[in-house]
């Protein structure tokens, strides 16, 4: 598994620089395993593409991840001028965030693979909204509460309408919500357009520090998100670092973005299967490299435990089956309100999750109960 995750670290590295990788280096991989790694990590367009820059000849598996990423990216873009041609007609404000801007930084098209596409828009217009997207064919998922809606679509189609950036409820995001509770005000109206805005780039790279940094802590995140980090640098080299790291210290954030910056530059700028690295940096990059795009059902359990306060697995399972009222308050606001609905929801969020999530919850009980 290390040397697989890796090698991934090398091709992903001459991938983003647009480099062909040593030949050597190309032909001795465990394709089977790398395949597999890369798509835990959301890469295999991209190591697909550094392979076939060396001139290796892949499977039709291999080409089939290139070419569905580069289909998806497709629909996704197209899909989404739909939505916001109407929310223009309409007068709602929106701004895209992450991986539709950064997604066009990448080399080329598909290789910053997207799972969604997610949109911050006004949320006084959440009902017109949802009634358009339902009309389109799409499923929602999301409470009054929540700080996003997830409209979705077969074969593709994924949207995280956000009506803020963080959700309060956590104490992670507690100070994250609170410098963006009146993001508006940090936005900038694009031209050519009556409704779209955008951040500068400056508070764009320091949203991505902070979304990546609640990844991190929450289940993990993986080796996309420093390549985003470097691609990013590298397409705005003279952004204002007095500003971003002022910005950063009223969040904490100061020395996490030190470190994913450090780190990012020092395994992409030259890529190399033994990148000189301390060994706090090293176990900074395998955190990210063993963590897969989503992070891992380990990494999340334990967050919960710190974030609970529960002291073992029978606190855990006791917080996780009984949530705090706060829990309440943005997934199931009516219950909320109204404390003797409590229970219904109760029931009816042990019922809906074992149906949407039944696979991911076995494995959170497995790895509960055989934690020592």
């Amino acid at each position: 598994m290390r040397k697989t995750a890796y090698d991934m670290l090398y091709l992903t590295g001459c991938a983003i620089n647009g480099i062909a990788p040593e030949r050597d280096i190309a032909e001795n991989v465990d394709f089977e395993k790398l395949l597999n790694f890369s798509k835990f990590h959301c890469l295999s367009s991209a190591i697909c593409t550094a392979l076939l820059s060396s001139g290796l000849k892949l499977s039709k598996e291999w080409i089939d991840c290139k070419a569905k990423a580069i289909r998806k990216v497709i629909l996704l873009d197209t899909e989404r001028q739909n939505i916001i041609s109407f929310m223009e007609k309409k007068g709602i404000w929106y701004m895209p965030l992450k991986g539709v801007i950064l997604k066009e930084m990448y080399p080329s098209m598909g290789m910053r693979e997207m799972s969604d596409n997610d949109i911050l828009f006004d949320r006084r217009y959440l009902g017109i909204l949802t009634k358009y997207m339902l009309a389109r064919g799409y499923t929602v998922e999301g409470g009054k509460n929540s700080n996003h809606y997830s409209f979705q679509k077969p074969p593709v189609y994924n949207y995280e309408m956000h009506v803020q950036l963080f959700s309060g409820v956590f104490a992670l995001h507690s100070r994250f919500n609170n410098y963006y509770i009146d993001v508006k005000k940090r936005l900038v109206k694009d031209e050519g357009n009556r409704c779209g805005y955008h951040f500068t780039d400056e508070d764009f790279y320091i949203y991505m520090i902070v979304h990546g940094y609640k990844h991190h802590m929450r289940a993990g995140t993986g080796l996309r998100t420093l390549a985003d980090c470097y691609v990013y640098l590298k397409n705005k080299p003279n952004l204002d670092r007095e500003y971003i790291r002022r910005e950063l210290r009223k969040m904490e954030l100061s020395g996490y973005e030190c470190m994913t910056r450090r780190v990012s530059r020092k395994i992409f700028a030259k890529p190399t299967l033994n990148p000189n690295l301390t060994q706090e940096e090293k176990d900074f990059l395998e955190n990210h490299l063993f963590a897969g795009a989503y992070g891992t059902v380990q990494n999340h359990i334990r967050a919960v435990k710190k974030e609970t306060g529960a002291k073992n697995k029978y606190e855990y399972v006791f917080r996780r089956l009984f949530p705090d009222i706060e829990f309440y308050r943005t997934h199931y606001p009516i219950a909320y309100e109204h404390r003797i609905l409590v229970p219904i929801a109760w029931l009816y969020r042990l019922v809906h999750s074992f149906h949407k999530n039944s696979k991911y919850i076995m494995t959170e009980i497995k790895s509960v109960l055989t934690d020592k």
